[in-house]
């Protein structure tokens, strides 16, 4: 007679590991979308528009503005902001 062999097979670990992987991407995306400010969670859905204010220098102050260095030959001046 022929020897049959009756033995439980050992399941595969692959359906566990693609889980766990799957669960760290939910959580992942869960933690990054948390972290975002309120409004730029709800732009998309708000609508309207999302493009950031430009940004702008500020105005020379004599006032509050360093003072040049005291090099030999330094002919700087400030800028006239009288001319606009």
């Amino acid at each position: 007679m022929a020897d049959i062999n009756i033995e439980r097979r050992r399941r595969s670990a692959w359906p566990w590991l693609l889980a766990l992987l799957l669960i760290l991407v939910l959580a992942a995306g869960a933690w990054w979308y948390l972290r975002q400010p309120a409004g730029a969670r709800n732009a998309a859905v708000l609508g309207g528009d999302t493009t950031p204010p430009a940004a702008t220098a500020p105005a020379y102050d004599p006032a509050t503005a360093p003072p040049y260095p005291a090099n030999q030959g330094d002919t700087a001046q400030p800028p006239d902001t009288t001319a606009h």
